[in-house]
C-alpha cells in the first residue's frame, strides 16, 4: 500500500530529524508511516486503511479542479482549504470522518510550520452548522445525531423479506462453496442479527460461551466509550462482552455459526462471506420492494435489535449487551416505540433441517486481511 503523497518533498515539506534515517517516503507503506511516527488515537490498522483512502481521495479531487493537474503538488494547506470549502455539502458524520482521516495524516507529516498551520486551520475553522440535513430542505449541526439511513423496520416488511427467503431457500438456487443455499444463508445472518445485535464484523469470532448454548462471546469491534472520532479519548470498554439470546432465538444463531464454520472449512473468508450475504440480501430487497425503497441491510438488525430490547430492559442493560455506550445506544440506535411485540411468524430451524454440523474452525486460524 503506497503512501498517500509519493514525495513529501514535493510539497516543499523536508523529512526533518525526528525521523527514522532510513526512512525512505517515496517507497514507504502506511503502516511504516505509523510506526515511524505514532498518531494520539491508534487507530487499528482498517481504520488506518480507510484514513489513506480517504486522505488519497481528497488529493485527487483537488487536483482534478485544475487543468493540468500533472503539474499541481497538492500542499496540506491546499487539501485543508478545500475540504473546508466543500464541508457544507456533506452529512456532518461524513466531514467528521474526513477531517479526522485529514488529521490523521498530517499528524504523520515531519514537524514543520505549514504542518502546524494547517492542523490549525482544519480543526479551528470548522463550521459549527449548516451541514447536509437528513432531508433536502433540511441542514444540521456539526453533531447532529441524525441520520439519513433508517435505524428500525416493520415487522411487516421484515416478514415479506424472509418469507421470500424461506421459499427460495428451498427451491434450486444459488449455492455457497460447501453446497449451502445462499437463501438459507442470509435468512439465518438476519434473524441471527435480530436476536444478538451483533456489528456484522463481530460474527467473525463470536462464539458460545456455554454449553447450553445461551449465551455469545463476542469481540466487541468498537471500543471506545464516547466519540470514536477523538484522537485524545483513551477510556474504553471492555474487549469482549457475553450477549444472551433468548431460547427461541437460539436455534438461528446457532445455524448461523454453523454457516460461517462450514464455509471457512470450504476455503472461503469471512470478508467473502459477507460481501456474498450483502450484495445477495441488496438485490432481494429491490426485487421485493423496489429499487427507491429503502434497503435492509445486515447492520439495520443491530438498530432494531436495540428498539427490541428497549422495550424490556433498562438503556444500560441494552448498551453492555451490544457494545457500546448508554449514551449512543440512546442517541444512536432504534427507539423503544419502534420495538416489535415478541413473537415472529418465521419459524426456527429445527434440529432436522439444520445442515449436518462440521467441525469447528480453529480458533488459532489467522483473521483475514481487510
Amino acid at each position: 500500500m503506497a503512501f498517500p503523497f509519493a514525495s513529501l518533498s514535493k510539497h516543499g515539506i523536508p523529512l526533518g530529524e525526528d525521523l527514522d534515517p532510513n526512512f525512505d517516503p517515496n517507497h514507504a507503506t502506511m503502516t511504516q508511516v505509523c510506526e515511524t511516527r505514532k498518531h494520539p488515537g491508534s487507530p487499528n490498522p482498517t481504520t488506518i486503511n480507510s484514513y489513506h483512502q480517504i486522505v488519497k481521495g481528497l488529493r485527487r479531487d483537488f487536483l482534478q479542479t485544475f487543468t493540468f493537474p500533472e503539474s499541481v503538488h497538492a500542499t496540506p494547506m491546499d487539501l485543508v482549504s478545500d475540504l473546508l470549502s466543500k464541508s457544507l455539502t456533506f452529512r456532518p458524520k461524513t466531514y467528521l470522518l474526513y477531517r479526522a482521516a485529514l488529521h490523521y495524516w498530517l499528524e504523520l507529516l515531519p514537524d514543520y510550520p505549514e504542518k502546524f498551520e494547517a492542523i490549525e486551520k482544519l480543526m479551528q475553522e470548522t463550521p459549527r452548522d449548516g451541514f447536509k440535513g437528513a432531508k433536502p430542505d433540511q441542514s444540521a449541526t456539526l453533531y447532529s445525531s441524525q441520520s439519513s439511513r433508517p435505524r428500525t423496520f416493520s415487522r411487516q416488511q421484515f416478514e415479506r423479506l424472509t418469507t421470500e427467503l424461506s421459499k427460495r431457500a428451498s427451491v434450486t438456487g444459488r449455492h455457497t462453496p460447501d453446497g449451502i443455499p445462499r437463501a438459507s444463508t442470509l435468512l439465518a445472518w438476519l434473524h441471527a442479527g435480530l436476536a444478538s445485535g451483533l456489528r456484522p464484523i463481530e460474527w467473525e469470532d463470536a462464539q458460545w460461551h456455554d454449553a447450553e448454548k445461551t449465551t455469545l462471546r463476542v469481540r466487541s469491534a468498537k471500543r471506545r466509550c464516547d466519540d470514536p472520532l477523538a484522537p485524545t479519548h483513551t477510556e474504553r470498554l471492555p474487549e469482549y462482552r457475553l450477549v444472551p439470546i433468548d431460547a427461541a432465538d437460539q436455534p438461528w444463531v446457532e445455524q448461523h455459526l454453523d454457516h460461517l464454520a462450514r464455509y471457512k472449512l470450504a476455503g472461503g473468508t469471512f470478508k467473502h462471506f459477507y460481501n456474498n450475504n450483502r450484495a445477495t440480501l441488496s438485490r432481494l430487497c429491490t426485487e421485493i420492494f423496489g429499487p427507491a425503497a429503502k434497503k435492509f441491510t445486515l447492520y439495520l438488525m443491530r438498530g432494531q435489535f436495540a428498539a427490541n430490547r428497549k422495550r424490556r430492559q433498562g438503556a444500560d442493560e441494552v448498551a453492555m449487551e451490544m457494545g457500546c455506550s448508554t449514551e449512543i445506544v440512546y442517541r444512536s440506535y432504534g427507539r423503544k416505540s419502534a420495538g416489535h411485540r415478541a413473537g415472529r411468524n418465521t419459524p426456527a430451524p429445527t434440529r432436522s433441517s439444520r445442515p449436518k454440523p462440521k467441525p469447528p474452525v480453529s480458533r488459532a486460524t489467522s483473521r483475514p486481511s481487510g
